[in-house]
């Protein structure tokens, strides 16, 4: 239920289930999957709807919550590799909503594109918004706009490549510390995940079996507790398990995971899968600890964002690079997983301010009966809704 006025706006369904629990000491049999117990239907009329001439993509609020960056892609002349899309990024005013400004437009960046220049990444910080143009391939330059002087910083072009990193973070190094009698090799190569910054890790590791142990590392200590998970699919198969995330709410630990099979050649193409799984972190260690499936529809090839931390909850995006309308929001609080939908919409794409302000990018959509006899993909991202203020704040904890 929600709160004293929203309750008449937002639609609550809740779906009584009875949920398939397992031990550690049955983790090898299969897992099956279990729905979420509540969903919220997010409404039209608890949101202001803001229609872009070009398709939104990334978003980003501003740091005092009094506006929303967010980027558009614009399909360009066609050079001679094919179809050209270029970015450009927008400045939307709030309280209220405003006109949108252009601050930097698809023939500006269209300079840093090879086989084209999406926005890879959109980040406002402080008084400068950060914007990452790729140039289509494997680089990618970033681009500061000043906001207060309203013009731009020198872009730094091919600042880095995609798929390189500029050092070590924060993260990395604590986990070499806290692994100092590990190889160097073996600790810098392998798969780390902030669960609270600065607090509490996930830290897979190619050292155990399969190349997967999981540890729950408490970072300031450096205690750390291996994680026992579900090694067989539905199908009697031996897994194979990627960490892609994770959240811990008050008692509550949530892992997403890419779950592929184990006893497969190298080389061969797999269809992997993306997991969900729940369990009490206070029974970790322990015959009584459980895990709960949550990857009821989910499929494969999906990744994962944390988009807020509040007090009685944390935000998260489950989402496919590529298929940008086919991302999934999901809240986790103490005593349950929420997830949201839009009535007619897909989502796209979402953010959340410091203040938890909530904004979506939505596709409308398509209901045509040949679209639904052939299950079209959804259409492009359409439109941004600025979901109004209180409204995360005011969901049942």
């Amino acid at each position: 239920m929600l709160r004293q006025g929203f309750t008449q706006s937002t639609s609550v369904i809740l779906a009584l289930i009875t949920m398939s629990a397992w031990s550690q000491t049955n983790l090898e049999l299969s897992l099956p999957e279990s729905e979420v117990t509540t969903q919220i239907v997010i409404q039209p009329n608890y949101a202001e709807v803001h229609k872009p001439e070009q398709r939104p993509v990334l978003l980003a609020f501003s740091p005092d919550n009094h506006a929303l960056a967010y980027s558009s892609i614009k399909q360009m002349a066609p050079t001679e590799y094919g179809e050209f899309w270029a970015s450009q990024l927008h400045l939307l005013p709030l309280l209220p909503t405003g006109q949108a400004t252009t601050l930097i437009d698809a023939d500006s960046t269209s300079n840093f594109g090879f086989y084209g220049a999406p926005a890879v990444e959109l980040t406002w910080p402080d008084h400068k918004i950060h914007f990452v143009i790729s140039n289509g391939d494997d680089s990618a330059t970033e681009i500061r706009y000043l906001v207060k002087e309203q013009r731009l910083e020198n872009p730094k072009i091919g600042e880095y490549t995609i798929d390189e990193p500029y050092g070590p973070t924060p993260l990395q190094q604590a986990i070499a510390k806290c692994f100092a009698d590990w190889p160097q090799n073996v600790v810098e190569t392998s798969n780390a995940k902030w669960l609270l910054e600065g607090e509490k890790a996930l830290y897979q590791s190619r050292q155990g079996k399969n190349g997967s142990d999981l540890y729950l590392l408490n970072i300031p200590t450096c205690k750390r507790q291996l994680l026992a998970l579900p090694t067989q699919s539905a199908e009697g198969r031996p897994l194979v398990n990627r960490l892609l995330g994770g959240v811990v709410q008050d008692a509550q630990l949530l892992l997403a995971l890419e779950s592929f099979p184990a006893d497969v050649a190298k080389n061969a193409k797999v269809r992997s899968n993306t997991l969900l799984l729940q369990t009490n972190i206070h029974t970790l260690g322990s015959p009584n600890a459980e895990w709960l499936n949550w990857s009821y529809g989910l499929g494969n090839n999906y990744q994962f964002e944390v988009l807020s931390h509040q007090p009685n909850k944390v935000l998260f995006l489950i989402y496919q690079p590529g298929q940008s309308c086919k991302s999934k929001l999901f809240s986790l609080s103490e005593r349950q997983l929420t997830s949201f939908t839009v009535d007619n919409h897909k989502i796209c794409n979402a953010a959340v301010s410091r203040d938890g302000q909530l904004a979506l990018v939505l596709s409308t959509k398509n209901t045509s009966t040949k679209a639904k006899t052939s299950e079209a993909e959804p259409r492009e991202a359409d439109q941004i809704w600025i979901v109004k203020k209180g409204f995360l704040n005011n969901m049942v904890n």
